[in-house]
């Protein structure tokens, strides 16, 4: 991404009667103006976007409005060829692909938002650019079968994998990690290991597989500084498209929920997730419209990850900032926050293929979205000291663990545990 941009005003003409186009997401909008204005056959919607260096502006001088004699300043006239950057350029994605690519995620869904062709080209573009498939076949043959383990386990794949998807670019010298709940971990290992991986155990793992798996219970494992981690397993490959890389791919058992682990990460520019039918950015506008990544931590620094992330071009902030003396920075609010807010990227992965999760029984229907939908969380602490506060909800009528900061919701769950119980030791007596 092109650091240090203008912000340039886009005028683009729109056909009277034609609908507009969805609205961007919240945090794509923020600080931008969308305004429709009209005069006489001619209705047209400005829109502030970034200015994304030399190609884009010569592409737009094509459509450079011309004004007529005696023409006050705010309305312009158009003829057929001003035009060409709508109907010439937006249709051609071997010319509008490169400029997309060097726009940021809000440059380009604000563009979207002035006509249908924008939306169009956009969102064709959007296709090709996050294709989750393209993106984790240089892991697996079979990206198709690895999202059905997904879809059948509650795996997630996060880290900086995610964050390249997201952002558009590849790390030499990034694996992948993915994030498995304690239940599903050995058919999650087995079927790492039958992609042709080898397992790689550290020095206090059993070197059999089956043997180290067995082994792992829901205790937390000292060995792990990441919170909500009971184990992790490695597993090691050659390239087939490079023999000079070696892939690696680590299974992070969570304890509990694998949104646990990933909500005590250390800071939020790793805070990227991608399920079987999604992928979910929860503090896009900071991530990849600012360039900071806010650490979450408190005191305890982790100096190898703030170096690493700070080497790829992110400003580490180790406080909140200010807007002015009573209102906190947008990017990180204090306010309750939920996967797919209006302050989440949420991109819909196309699920044709995927082999869905059965329900529970024969009386539930089976799961359309990832359990990961249902996270909440809210960042808590002080401005100098912030840390995301969440915890894990369990009941013996879920099929799977959440994770939650709602409190009022956590005392009705509690509560009904524990008429359940009553309810069990009345009926014990009575036998």
């Amino acid at each position: 991404m092109t650091a240090g941009l203008d912000t340039r005003t886009v005028r683009i003409p729109i056909d009277v009667g034609t609908p507009s186009p969805p609205e961007p997401p919240l945090w794509a909008a923020r600080g931008k103006r969308i305004v429709t204005a009209r005069r006489s056959k001619i209705r047209y919607r400005v829109v502030e976007i970034q200015d994304i260096g030399t190609a884009f502006e010569r592409i737009l001088s094509y459509y450079q409005p011309r004004v007529r004699p005696n023409e006050g300043p705010r309305f312009k006239s158009f003829k057929s060829s001003d035009h060409v950057f709508v109907f010439r350029i937006l249709t051609n994605d071997l010319i509008f692909d490169p400029i997309f690519d060097v726009c940021s995620p809000a440059t380009f869904l604000l563009f979207s938002r002035t006509c249908r062709i924008a939306y169009t080209a956009v969102h064709s573009y959007i296709k090709r650019a996050f294709n989750i498939n393209r993106h984790l076949s240089q892991y697996f043959h079979d990206p198709l079968a690895f999202r059905s383990l997904q879809a059948r386990t509650s795996t997630l794949v996060s880290g900086s994998s995610a964050l390249q998807f997201f952002n558009r670019l590849t790390y030499d010298d990034s694996d992948l990690d993915i994030y498995v709940p304690l239940k599903s971990r050995q058919e999650v290992g087995r079927w790492i290991l039958g992609q042709g991986y080898t397992f790689k155990p550290n020095s206090v793992q059993h070197k059999d597989l089956d043997v180290a798996l067995e082994e792992v219970h829901n205790d937390l494992n000292v060995y792990y500084t990441l919170s909500g981690v009971s184990s992790v397993f490695t597993f090691k490959k050659r390239s087939e498209h490079d023999p000079g890389r070696e892939l690696q791919v680590q299974v992070i058992v969570a304890s509990q929920a694998p949104m646990e682990v990933i909500l005590n990460f250390h800071s939020s520019v790793v805070l990227n997730v991608i399920a079987w039918d999604a992928a979910y950015s929860l503090y896009p506008h900071a991530t990849f419209e600012r360039r900071l990544s806010l650490f979450l931590l408190g005191r305890k620094r982790d100096e190898s990850a703030i170096q690493k992330y700070e080497n790829r071009g992110w400003k580490m902030l180790y406080d909140i900032p200010l807007r002015d003396p009573t209102h906190v920075s947008p990017d990180f609010t204090f306010a309750p926050r939920w996967i797919g807010d209006g302050h989440s990227w949420t991109i819909r992965l196309p699920t044709e293929g995927i082999v869905l999760p059965s329900g529970a029984n024969e009386h539930s229907a089976a799961l359309t979205r990832d359990p990961c939908i249902a996270t909440d969380w809210q960042l808590t602490g002080s401005q100098t000291i912030p840390e995301i506060w969440c915890t894990v909800v369990k009941h013996p009528n879920f099929r799977y663990m959440y994770v939650t900061a709602r409190r009022r919701l956590l005392h009705e769950i509690w509560d009904s545990q524990i008429r359940v119980g009553t309810a069990e030791d009345t009926e014990e007596r009575k036998t």
